[in-house]
């Protein structure tokens, strides 16, 4: 991600695309660590207005600065992107979107047309927006259509997709978690691997699952 962010000016997009629990969060949020210039959208929380995550982000970028939301004359969601115009007029900025897949059909559509907005200017700063998406959710198909369109936009785009661990990078895994103070038969790891599917973060819920049982134990 630092590569693609140093090289690339204007709006740029990086799409981290593969199932849950294999290391896009974690790709994302190494990259992140230490920067300030971040606008990170939350999650979308059910029955919220659509654009919620959008404002939460923009009130917490910089909660000192005055955002007006008012109409003005102006859609609501203009009134939005005109707030994000303020900032990318000024500063570099990048933007965290780890819930795309999740997201409501409207606000997939508003992101859309806000980049696409963003990407006609000649004011701006550098715009770079990291999107995460989880192509195991089950909202994935019913955005799909507007994520392709995400993909449409004429900007720079860069595609990181991730796959499943091998067998052998889940057992140096397991070994990492496990320590030396755990000792169980290559049977039981083999066991555990397979039942892992490849999937970093069901590896730590199996692990903790076997805890809670006493079926593991790890000083």
């Amino acid at each position: 991600l630092s590569s693609y962010y140093e090289k690339n000016t204007k709006v740029s997009l990086v799409f981290l695309r593969g199932n849950r629990g294999l290391g896009k969060s974690s790709v994302a949020e190494k990259f992140l660590s230490g920067r300030l210039n971040i606008l990170q959208m939350s999650a979308y929380m059910k029955d919220e207005p659509y654009l919620s995550p959008v404002l939460s982000a923009i009130k917490n970028y910089n909660p000192d600065l005055e955002y007006d939301f008012g109409q003005g004359g102006l859609l609501y969601s203009e009134t939005v992107t005109r707030s994000i115009l303020k900032i990318v007029t000024c500063n570099p900025l990048i933007i965290y979107c780890p819930y795309l897949a999740e997201y409501p059909e409207e606000l997939v559509i508003y992101l859309v047309h806000m980049l696409g907005t963003l990407s006609k200017r000649d004011d701006i700063e550098k715009v770079f927006v990291i999107f995460c998406i989880d192509t195991d959710a089950k909202e994935y198909r019913q955005n799909s259509e507007h994520i392709q369109e995400l993909y449409s936009l004429n900007v720079t785009e860069e595609f990181i997709n991730f796959s499943p661990f091998t067998d052998v990078e889940m057992k140096n895994e397991l070994e990492i978690k496990l320590g030396n103070k755990c000792a169980i038969s290559e049977n039981e790891k083999e066991y555990i691997i397979k039942a892992s599917s490849g999937n970093i973060r069901l590896l730590q819920i199996i692990i903790n699952y076997l805890k809670q049982n006493n079926t593991l134990y790890i000083e």
